[in-house]
């Protein structure tokens, strides 16, 4: 198959071509981390997300609360990272909670952990009035979370799936 998607339209190829001007992927934010925070040990800890890259209906507070209340009911595309340096920990998880409770979890084991990092992506299905923040949480003592005002290696972004 090769040409347009526009092209392609009616044939068996699978793809769909999007309303013009309708469907988009809104609301949508990327954040990150610009300072090191703390992680007690033991603990699920709320993540620091306090600089956007883009925010696109302000349904992101970067400020007080450091999550996302989409204001749109839909299906969306999270996704999130944390990045440790020099941790002393040998275990890490990474936590999406959906009204205060934990919904998805990324879990890093690693023996060597100086320097690792957590990622991962999910889909949620989130009503206008849903929120969802992140949290990480380590097994030994209290550790830093990476942040870096120049380097983006803690992170957390979603955007509304369109059409859904």
């Amino acid at each position: 198959m090769s040409g347009k998607i526009s092209d392609n339209l009616g044939r068996s190829s699978g793809l769909i071509k999007g309303a013009s001007g309708g469907a988009d992927n809104t609301p949508a934010f990327f954040a990150f981390a610009n300072t090191a925070f703390s992680i007690t040990g033991g603990s699920n800890t709320k993540l620091v997300f306090n600089e956007e890259v883009f925010d696109t209906d302000s349904k992101y507070d970067k400020d007080t609360n450091y999550r996302f209340t989409p204001g749109t009911a839909g299906k969306y595309f999270v996704h999130y990272g944390l990045r440790r340096e020099g941790w002393t920990a040998s275990d890490m998880w990474i936590m999406v909670y959906k009204n205060g409770s934990e919904i998805t979890r990324c879990q890093n084991f690693d023996h060597a952990p100086n320097n690792s990092s957590a990622h991962a992506s999910c889909v949620l299905t989130l009503d206008d009035d849903d929120y969802i923040e992140v949290f990480g949480w380590q097994n030994y003592t209290t550790q830093n979370g990476s942040g870096d005002g120049t380097v983006i290696e803690t992170y957390f972004g979603a955007f509304k799936i369109a059409g859904t």
